[in-house]
């Protein structure tokens, strides 16, 4: 049986697999990939061809990994709830799909372009947690997106109260034993912390992995969480060779004060 070719159709806020005014039960759709828009708009431009993207569009999009979002340009309302970082009515068309089910046992086993070299990882977290040591001296912390607990571990070893919370069970499962205790499941647009709680709050390479409308809020949560400094290690197309440099916000609770160093 051959299969029917899937439909889209462009709509004033993104996208949709029906026409809306034919169909009552049409959606819309929020994210798509580029994949996955190839094998419905294919990869030839044929003249006169009705598609929600164009095909060489596509392939070069997919080839430069970009992400396009699709909106009503005369929804100014919309636009800047977009632009704030906020809920929108849109369709995201990105290089992949990033849930909490692609961080999965082949993703901490180095089979997916991460955690490749296990030694090569300890070093890194035992860098991080002396140059946190040395430089913060928190009491206590809290490791957001703390994947296998690599940097609760050293950051304790150093005599710091570390604490990580990972959306990936698989991660958590993979877990030393003796970190174990320490970490919990937990999301950073919710932390299951009370306001106020850690001295230094840190993320490694989480932020960039969050869609654009969770970013201000997941930014909020770590500083409700921090009483006193937050840190964000973020990846960027500059970090092509792994770098210790680091994207620093640092909050001060008297003032609400960030640096950035």
């Amino acid at each position: 049986m051959e299969e029917k070719p899937l439909l889209i159709f462009p709509t004033l806020i993104g996208f949709t697999i029906k026409i809306p005014k034919k169909f009552n039960d049409a959606k819309p759709i929020e994210k798509i990939t580029w994949e996955e828009m190839e094998k419905i708009v294919g990869n030839k431009w044929i003249p006169g061809l009705s598609a929600p993207f164009d095909p060489i569009a596509t392939q070069l999009a997919k080839e430069l990994k970009l992400t396009v979002i699709v909106t009503y340009g005369k929804d100014f309302r919309n636009l800047q709830r977009l632009m704030d970082g906020e809920s929108f009515k849109g369709t995201v068309i990105s290089p992949y799909r990033i849930d909490a089910s692609f961080y999965d046992r082949d993703y901490y086993k180095g089979k997916k372009g991460e955690y490749r070299w296990s030694v090569f990882n300890d070093l890194v977290n035992f860098y991080r947690a002396l140059i946190i040591k040395i430089f913060l001296k928190p009491k206590n912390c809290l490791d957001v997106g703390c994947g296998t607990g690599k940097l609760v571990k050293w950051l304790r070893f150093l005599g710091v109260d570390a604490f990580g919370i990972e959306i990936s069970k698989n991660a958590l499962e993979l877990a030393d034993k003796k970190v174990k205790p320490f970490l919990k499941l937990g999301d950073i647009i919710k932390i299951p912390y009370p306001d106020n709680y850690f001295d230094l709050v840190v993320s490694f390479d989480v932020l960039e992995h969050l869609e654009r409308s969770k970013i201000k809020k997941a930014i909020l949560e770590t500083v409700r969480v921090s009483k006193k400094f937050i840190l964000h290690k973020i990846y960027t197309i500059e970090n092509q060779w792994i770098s210790f440099s680091f994207s620093v916000f640092s909050q001060n609770n008297s003032n609400k004060r960030i640096k950035i160093k």
